[in-house]
């Protein structure tokens, strides 16, 4: 059985705090690891995660990125959607359109024949519309 893990257990997992949230939600997963159930994330969760992480804990965008990236190659915790793949790509948390602009790409490129944008840096993925 697939498990979906909502935000608030992401990051406790990531950042081990407060210290009773991480402690509940480590051994949420080893039970669930345990009774052989697969926890799961959506995109929507990478990307709420990852704001979370940089915007409201002030985690640089390279170091949440990187813990992103660990949660998934460690295995324990599988993401459903585009998100690993995106995390792969070198200097993710660094180039321009950033990290969650090119994870709503990366979506679309899968669900859609374009995307449209006002952000000029749109331009530089594809099958992207900038809109002037």
């Amino acid at each position: 059985m697939k498990i979906g893990l909502d935000p608030s257990v992401v990051v406790r997992l990531l950042l081990g705090a407060p210290e009773e949230q991480t402690k509940q939600a480590e051994a949420f997963l080893d039970n669930l690891q345990k009774h052989g159930h697969q926890p799961v994330v959506s995109d929507l969760v990478v990307a709420e995660v990852y704001r979370r992480l940089h915007h409201e804990h002030g985690v640089p965008p390279e170091e949440a990125v990187a813990s992103l990236k660990a949660l998934f190659e460690g295995g324990e915790i599988k993401c459903l959607g585009v998100a690993t793949d995106l995390l792969k790509t070198g200097n993710i948390a660094t180039i321009s359109p950033g990290f969650l602009d090119r994870l709503i790409h990366r979506q679309y490129q899968k669900e859609a024949e374009q995307m449209a944008s006002l952000d000029p840096a749109a331009q530089r993925l594809n099958g992207v519309k900038v809109l002037r």
